[in-house]
């Protein structure tokens, strides 16, 4: 992050044109520049848009770069924050480079930390620690069927306070979070129907504020996305209910918000940190984890390679599946993109995990 940073400055020294601040940004045309930190949070914010025509809204991140979780600023993305009006962050530490980095290149830019309001948890909790209150309370552990009595799967969570209010974390969003997943907030919201609702609302919110004349437009697109939204997360739901089996294997911690609104329970995951590969150890120490567990499946990720998931698939004698967290997609998605995704999701547990009739 100090490197593109630096890197940026020195260019511009260079007299090479690039600058970290807004005192030569483009002038006002008239319209609403959104930049959206990456492919989540640009499909969220296109379905709020619409067809406003004069906000224009822009991915930083290449589209298949997945969770900018150690992505350096480059100068080209410094001159995409310089022109915004908004930027559109999924926050509580995801991405990597933070809020100063942004404020950096641009000063006036007003930052819209997606997670105000999220209900959340901690690293680790989802995976093996969570309590799921909201679960399914009559679960056996030993046949790993649901008896599904909580049909409203209360999430309240009433061993944790879940309702950071907007900008009040337990972190400074500008530093560093060097993500060693160490305590520290779960921040991959977007891979929860249900918590991506609120994420909507909150660029909702931002876009009326920062441009009223089309605030009737975006409440309306936002209400009618949400709605869709709280539908597949009761899609999600209900399909829950004839699992037979609750613990599941994961790449990284990207479904653990997911599988709690589902009642299942992550039993390991294969990366303890993004971008870490696990020694030996750890996967032996994951496979003995699985087989204590009796895992139902390993779940990989479109943005993983499948080696080593395929790997433990074949030492513990259980299928091989992926799941989409939708952290990258096409260049141009459709606006429904996120749910179709989500309902292959939807699919491929069920498929897995279903009880026989």
């Amino acid at each position: 992050m100090k490197r593109s940073i630096m890197g940026c400055l020195a260019l511009a020294i260079a007299g090479i044109g690039i600058s970290c601040t807004n005192s030569h940004a483009p002038p006002k045309d008239g319209r609403v520049h959104v930049l959206c930190s990456f492919f989540p949070m640009y499909i969220f914010t296109k379905n709020v848009v619409g067809d406003v025509k004069d906000t224009s809204v822009e991915m930083m991140l290449p589209a298949q770069a997945g969770c900018p979780h150690d992505y350096d600023l480059t100068p080209e993305d410094v001159k995409k924050i310089a022109k915004a009006d908004l930027y559109i962050m999924n926050g509580d530490g995801l991405e990597s480079f933070g809020e100063k980095q942004v404020k950096a290149a641009n000063s006036k830019v007003e930052i819209v930390d997606t997670s105000a309001g999220v209900e959340h948890f901690h690293h680790g909790e989802g995976a093996e620690e969570h309590d799921h209150d909201h679960a399914h309370e009559g679960k056996k552990d030993a046949d790993h069927e649901h008896d599904h009595e909580n049909e409203g799967h209360d999430h309240a969570h009433d061993d944790h306070d879940h309702k950071h209010e907007a900008h009040e974390h337990d972190h400074d969003h500008g530093h560093d979070h060097g993500h060693s997943h160490e305590g520290g907030i779960n921040p991959h919201f977007f891979s929860s129907p249900k918590r991506a609702a609120t994420q909507v609302q909150n660029i909702c919110n931002a876009l009326v504020k920062a441009d009223p004349k089309h605030a009737q437009a975006y409440q309306e697109n936002a209400a009618a996305y949400i709605a869709k939204l709280n539908a597949l997360d009761k899609e999600f739901q209900e399909a829950s209910k004839k699992f037979r089996r609750s613990e599941i294997v994961t790449m990284h911690e990207v479904f653990d918000y997911l599988a709690a609104d589902c009642g299942l329970k992550i039993a390991g995951s294969i990366y303890s940190a993004p971008g870490v590969e696990p020694s030996s150890a750890e996967i032996r120490q994951l496979v003995q984890k699985i087989k204590d567990s009796k895992a139902a499946a390993v779940f990989t990720e479109p943005q993983y390679p499948s080696r080593l998931g395929e790997t433990i698939g074949k030492e513990t004698g259980i299928p091989v599946e992926t799941l989409d967290p939708v952290a990258s997609g096409p260049v141009d998605p459709p606006n429904d993109y996120y749910e179709k995704k989500m309902h292959e999701n939807l699919d491929t547990l069920s498929r897995v995990l279903k009880r026989p009739e």
